[in-house]
């Protein structure tokens, strides 16, 4: 790919590390694979990725110290202003020490638009990829009306980066959609690159002594935070165990976030333990070990007006691994899925608990549904087949470099 090799692109993220920020990571691997120079911008997390500097996969990562707050006032300022500015002179650096071709902006949140006036003084292209709705996340993370000032000024933030930008990806046609209408997005600068697991990411051998003694193992990975739900899950085993005397199983939450303490109090609350284990965030063959070894994995997400709109992960993750699944009734992920999973409506939680049961029971329903979902993601949603849209419309963006 004539058109990459030697061009320099800046991945730009805020809200995870890398190459923990796995979709980012995909990507600029795609274009350090096509020969182009690659760095990345991005916070320190907590447990991972906490070197300032380090080269991996010959990429160039730059990661600066960002307070993590839920607050609603000044420290949800501080963290984007922070953020913000060490980003900018991060850019500058890199830019004196190779000049720079485009940079790659992934949201939440939409802060970055500015650096695409700066494009226009550096010459280089803005590039914004859009897979989480910023303004829809906030409302529902901090429970603020859609009227509020600090709404309007994230959507705002959203129309500014869109009509900034050179080209816009989306992670699918609900994004894809929204922006275009919501934002004036100009149709043909807008193109769907899909998050999907890569080749590597396959099953392994399995290991019984991880259901404990059991006869099952249930498997949840992904963020704890407040609009993921894996509360929903907690409440179903609870009706399982206590309302069904349902117990023949095990269970492994897998991830971290803001909700994650919570969590754990709630499991020690209701007195799951012995059900329950929440080993935090973990590497990805202890991941692949696990869902390996499980039965059913879990999609706790509810509809909220935010949840149905976003291409979920661990719904492909649980396919790759012929797994076969239990989500709540939403729109991307029923795209996603399609017949590897049962869907609950409403929000139901004994619904979601009885989905469950139902597939413990049926050995054939869960290979049916794990054979389905293989089949369906190895044929249309790996990350192969996305990788060919990014470089597909980078190798046109940059051609028409000057």
């Amino acid at each position: 790919m004539k058109e990459l090799r030697g061009k320099h692109v800046v991945f730009i993220v805020e809200n995870l590390s890398v190459p923990f920020d796995r979709r980012v990571w995909r990507e600029a691997n795609a274009l350090k694979e096509a020969g182009s120079n690659v760095s990345v911008i991005c916070p320190k997390g907590l447990k991972q990725d906490t070197k300032s500097y380090e080269i991996i996969n010959d990429i160039e990562i730059y990661r600066y110290s960002i307070p993590l707050t839920q607050s609603l006032a000044v420290g949800y300022l501080w963290e984007y202003f922070k953020a913000f500015w060490a980003t900018f002179f991060i850019l500058l650096k890199i830019n004196l020490k190779q000049k720079v071709n485009a940079i790659h902006v992934a949201n939440p949140l939409e802060i970055f638009f500015p650096l695409g006036w700066l494009g226009k003084i550096l010459n280089y292209k803005f590039i914004f990829d859009h897979h989480d709705l910023s303004p829809e996340s906030f409302i529902y993370k901090y429970n603020v009306s859609k009227d509020s000032i600090i709404v309007k000024i994230i959507l705002l933030m959203e129309r500014l980066t869109v009509h900034t930008s050179d080209f816009i990806f989306s992670t699918n046609d609900s994004l894809r959609k929204i922006v275009i209408e919501r934002d004036q997005a100009d149709p043909s600068k807008v193109t769907i690159v899909r998050n999907g697991p890569d080749k590597s990411f396959l099953p392994v051998k399995s290991n019984p002594l991880l259901k404990k003694g059991k006869d099952f193992l249930l498997s949840y990975i992904g963020v704890m935070g407040i609009m993921d739900g894996v509360e929903n899950i907690i409440y179903a085993i609870e009706y399982l165990v206590k309302e069904e005397d349902y117990n023949n199983f095990h269970t492994i939450l897998i991830g971290y976030g803001d909700e994650y303490n919570n969590h754990k109090k709630l499991i020690k609350n209701l007195r799951l333990e012995s059900f329950i284990e929440m080993p935090g965030r973990l590497s990805d063959d202890d991941v692949k070990e696990i869902l390996s070894t499980c039965d059913i994995c879990l999609a706790p997400d509810p509809r909220n007006g935010l949840n149905e709109y976003h291409t979920m992960n661990k719904i492909m993750d649980y396919m790759r691994m012929e797994k076969p699944i239990v989500s709540f009734d939403l729109d991307e992920t029923k795209f996603s899925a399609g017949e590897a999973a049962l869907y609950v409506e409403n929000n139901d939680v004994i619904g979601f608990a009885n989905a469950i049961r139902s597939l413990l029971n049926d050995d054939k329903l869960r290979k049916k549904l794990g054979l389905i979902g293989k089949e369906r993601v190895e044929k249309k949603l790996t990350w192969e087949h996305s990788k060919k849209n990014l470089l597909k419309e980078y190798q046109r963006i940059l051609s028409e470099e000057k």
